[in-house]
């Protein structure tokens, strides 16, 4: 899929399949395109998502560490 290859489409389709279906792995895929693109924003969706649920992911936990940091914490 070219879309390995178009980063910003990549998040563009990342976001859209996290709307869909909210299974980890899609939210790993979302916070990495964000972070690739330097747009921790958008992984906001996922960061509420793990505040809301308090689900833990060994994968997915040092990727929101990075966002939180990158957003200054918050």
């Amino acid at each position: 899929i070219r879309a390995a290859h178009d980063v910003p489409r990549g998040l563009k389709l990342a976001q859209d399949n996290w709307a869909t279906q909210q299974e980890p792995i899609d939210g790993a895929l979302l916070v990495e395109a964000a972070l690739h693109l330097g747009q921790p924003d958008a992984a906001r969706p996922v960061l509420d998502w793990v505040a809301t649920t308090g689900y833990t992911d060994p994968v997915l936990q040092p990727l929101l560490a990075q966002v939180r940091q990158r957003l200054g914490g918050r």
